[in-house]
């Protein structure tokens, strides 16, 4: 990625654990960053050493166990498969919010800045009345989008296109 550093959570799009995350610092700059949690051992770990950021005292086996089976569950499907499912799933989930009357969809619609996550307003309703109305009638997991008063999907390599659809019902459903 020609990146300096780069962290990620490793139980939502690799579907790993919960609780897991990532941290990549490219070779060479690891003496220039600082864990802001130490554990037992560190002060032995040499400066330049990547373990200075692994906190052992603390440690979940399971969960560092549980990552290989995730990620070859990944390379087993393929990377261009998966992401080809992700956007089929969401492009198809996009279509159908826009078309909803007085929807607002803000994710952007470029397919190279929007993944797979999808950010809209339904018009008359807030999104907190959405987020309960989808959850507690039609059975549907979604997010609150932090940033506006909307809601936010992300389908996944999981979901069918029978999900999408009864989803998208469920939305139209409460815009009516």
């Amino acid at each position: 990625m020609a990146c300096d550093f780069f962290t990620g959570s490793l139980h939502k799009w690799p579907m790993g654990p919960k609780e897991a995350g990532l941290l990549y610092v490219r070779r060479g700059l690891a003496e220039t960053v600082w864990p802001s949690v130490v554990g037992a051992g560190y002060e032995n770990v040499e400066i330049r050493s990547a373990e200075r950021f692994e906190s052992f005292g603390q440690r979940n086996d399971p969960t560092i166990a549980a990552l290989a089976p995730a990620v070859e569950f990944h390379n087993v499907i393929g990377k261009d498969r998966v992401e080809a499912r992700l956007r089929a799933l969401f492009q198809r989930l996009r279509a159908g919010v826009a078309a909803i009357p007085g929807a607002s969809v803000l994710t952007p619609s470029d397919p190279e800045a929007s993944a797979g996550i999808l950010v809209f307003n339904l018009p008359g309703i807030d999104g907190r009345t959405a987020f309960e109305t989808l959850h507690s009638e039609h059975g549907v997991a979604v997010t609150r989008s932090g940033l506006v008063d909307g809601l936010r999907l992300s389908p996944h390599v999981y979901n069918t296109f029978e999900e999408v659809d009864r989803v998208l019902e469920a939305l139209r459903e409460m815009a009516a």
